[in-house]
């Protein structure tokens, strides 16, 4: 993000999300996100329910959209001032809401434990933000 801001003439962030113009920055941003995502998906042509002929998929292809749509979605938490930390936490959190909802009797321990590694929490975060 320093480069962009050196070469590019990319703004400082954190961003204020209380002003109009680093929101329109801001949504711009999580637009190209959700551009690659559907570039991605694009490659998913046997997805079609109404066509019966299978697709091959060109696997590297599919993650490079991925991958492009992930580096804009990082980006976005960025410029709002988030950090992987509030990141891993708020999907944490998220993914205790979902088990609890799936799984709304005693056993949903046991099974949140078994079916998501996300709740082996003294693990090392696997993902740093690079500013």
């Amino acid at each position: 993000m320093n480069a962009l801001q050196e070469e590019k003439n990319f703004p400082k962030y954190p961003m204020s999300l209380a002003d109009k113009e680093s929101q329109r920055f801001i949504r711009e941003i999580a637009t190209h996100s959700v551009q690659e995502l559907f570039e991605a998906l694009h490659h998913l042509k046997g997805a079609k329910t109404w066509r019966d002929q299978e697709h091959e998929i060109d696997r590297d292809e599919l993650l490079e959209e991925f991958v492009d749509s992930f580096k804009f979605f990082v980006e976005t938490l960025i410029l709002c001032g988030f950090n992987e930390n509030d990141l891993f936490q708020k999907f944490a959190e998220k993914t205790d809401e979902t088990f609890e909802r799936l799984f709304p009797n005693e056993e949903s321990a046991k099974i949140k434990q078994r079916l998501d590694p996300i709740f082996e929490r003294d693990t090392q975060l696997p993902l740093k933000f690079n500013k």
